[in-house]
């Protein structure tokens, strides 16, 4: 769910509770979103965007992870576009140094395909490809 504001600040969270369907539906886990994002400029090519990513495990062990970006999309023909991001994740018990993440979308009509990465200074760095859409 989310609310656009205006074009400086939109707002929305996802919701999503994991059960075990081999074990009676007992509860796994639970991952939570809130995600934030607005332009900086006028035409809001130049945007900021951040996600709180909520976790809480069936024993009671808790995560909230912060990630921060800065994109800006360039137009290119026929509408579509292709948006580099870049910015940083960390925990919010700060318990470990932030890292960088990155990431590059192409966008063509209701279409994004992207590449994203993170955790680049640490021992396992991740990097996810992927399609979305808006309907």
């Amino acid at each position: 769910a989310g609310y656009k504001a205006n074009q400086w600040f939109s707002i929305g969270c996802t919701l999503t509770p994991s059960f075990d369907l081999n074990d009676n539906f007992k509860f796994g886990y639970f991952t939570g979103g809130l995600f934030m994002s607005g332009g900086i400029t006028n035409d809001a090519r130049l945007f900021w965007c951040t996600n709180t990513w909520f976790g809480v495990n069936s024993d009671k062990t808790y995560s909230i992870r912060q990630y921060s970006y800065m994109g800006y999309e360039f137009a290119i023909k026929n509408g579509d576009a292709i948006t580099p991001m870049l910015g940083l994740d960390h925990s919010w018990k700060f318990d470990e140094n932030p890292d960088i993440a990155a990431g590059l979308y192409y966008t063509h009509g209701v279409w994004n395909f992207y590449v994203w990465g993170n955790d680049f200074c640490k021992s396992n760095p991740r990097v996810v490809v992927g399609v979305d859409f808006k309907f």
